[in-house]
């Protein structure tokens, strides 16, 4: 089945009209298609007064809405008092807009047809499940397209976005440095990181939860974007996975073992070293970006910190060869990405 419409050539005028008033981009500048999905607009090609002289010698009756001339609506305004002075420069006006409406569809063809080439060598999905724009593929193309993509990553509901929003992303895009954040519509955010941009959907479930665990059993939860399970084992396998570890299961103080995200000021001793360290120093070393330490989570026993979840041990309780009890520890991304 389809749709049909009586949509003609002064509507598309009028659309046009509108949108450049609006600020439209190419896209908009298009105006209204001739088809769209299952409707077609047969009359675009044709002027009211074609469409009404028509009718007229052959007899047709036809209706027409009397809201059509009320001028508290933006469009009928531009019906009633632009589109006639226009029309008086120009009296093929809106055959001239039906032409440049078709120009701007083949524009907007060839930037869809880069914008699909450039997201398949620009985009892909970071190790912790963000989605990242490569840097130096998004600067082998004009600021349009750069902007383009962005959007096209992110706008989940083919919603217009306002000038200045376009405006800013510009200049983000251009003049970030690693570390600055911009919001974005559709709920997310933009970060520049180290040759990348990382995009982040902001899901509204709020801070992220403490634990506080009973190891009397296994322990398997979620946490975040990740699943944290403990157990005791007796074959420890060693490897150089970072999201699995094992401990010395008897170090642990049983009453007070939380997991919990990291906090500003929060110090371990990281495996081989004698000292302390900040875990901000530590995630800074790691290179992990800012999206991500937004995320992190630690292992706590008694107020210590046994485990950086996916990145380091504390050297307080690995195992070694005096170790009766083992326990492994495991942190994987819920979607089954790796680590960063």
């Amino acid at each position: 089945d389809w749709i049909a419409t009586a949509h003609h050539a002064d509507d598309q005028a009028e659309t046009l009209l509108m949108r450049l008033v609006e600020g439209s981009g190419y896209r908009g500048l298009r105006g209204i298609p001739e088809r769209n999905g299952k409707v077609v607009r047969p009359l675009l090609k044709f002027t009211k007064a074609e469409l009404t002289q028509y009718a007229s010698e052959n007899g047709l009756s036809f209706r027409e809405d009397s809201s059509n001339q009320d001028t508290r609506f933006q469009r009928n305004r531009i019906r009633e008092n632009i589109l006639p002075q226009i029309q008086k420069l120009n009296s093929h006006f809106s055959q001239t807009v039906q032409r440049t409406v078709s120009n701007m569809v083949e524009v907007a063809e060839w930037v869809d047809g880069h914008l699909r080439d450039l997201y398949g060598k620009a985009v892909s999905v970071s190790e912790n499940g963000l989605i990242q724009i490569d840097e130096k593929e998004l600067r082998k193309v004009p600021p349009l397209l750069q902007k383009e993509l962005v959007r096209e990553v992110v706008n989940e509901n083919d919603l217009p976005w306002r000038g200045h929003v376009w405006d800013d992303l510009s200049r983000f895009l251009q003049k970030a440095t690693v570390g600055d954040i911009m919001v974005l519509p559709d709920n997310c955010k933009i970060l520049k990181d180290r040759h990348r941009f990382l995009i982040m959907r902001v899901t509204g479930e709020g801070d992220l939860n403490s634990f506080h665990l009973d190891t009397a059993t296994s322990v398997s939860l979620k946490a975040g974007d990740h699943i944290f399970t403990m157990d005791l084992t007796t074959e420890p396998t060693f490897s150089s996975e970072s999201e699995t570890e094992f401990i010395d299961f008897d170090q642990l103080d049983h009453g007070s073992i939380r997991l919990r995200p990291w906090q500003a000021g929060d110090r371990m001793v990281p495996v081989g070293m004698s000292g302390r360290k900040k875990v901000s120093d530590i995630l800074v070393d790691a290179k992990v970006d800012r999206f991500s330490k937004m995320s992190k989570y630690v292992l706590t026993s008694a107020h210590k910190i046994v485990w950086l979840c996916g990145l380091r041990l504390d050297n307080r309780f690995k195992v070694t060869s005096a170790t009766a009890s083992v326990a492994r520890l495991n942190w994987s991304h819920i979607d089954g990405q790796g680590e960063q």
